[in-house]
């Protein structure tokens, strides 16, 4: 039963280890409502580019930050939807049944 459970310990810390290192390399976009600001995110939740589709200089900057604020939530909801499924397809996986 215990060698059971360490195979199962052991499995379940790889699979961590490799979902963590999918969601470092993983990217999500995010783009402003008015699309001039695309905001990237890893799977970490850390936002690793901010690329700018305008001109700074002539841009109002109360308009500007507000397109870096909805672009950034933009991929930041992205990255939590798609951890919300990797958790859910994680858990379906893992059978307690196993452990006798």
């Amino acid at each position: 039963m215990w060698e059971n459970i360490e195979k199962a310990g052991r499995k379940l810390q790889e699979q961590m280890e490799e979902l963590k290192k999918n969601l470092c390399e993983a990217r999500f976009t995010g783009k402003s409502f008015d699309g001039k600001i695309i905001a990237t995110a890893n799977g970490l939740e850390e936002i690793v580019e901010i690329n700018f589709n305008c001109d700074i200089k002539s841009e109002n900057i109360i308009e500007l930050e507000k397109s870096i604020l909805d672009a950034v939530n933009n991929a930041l909801d992205k990255v939590r939807n798609s951890l919300e499924e990797q958790a859910r397809k994680f858990t379906e996986g893992f059978n307690f049944n196993d452990i006798d």
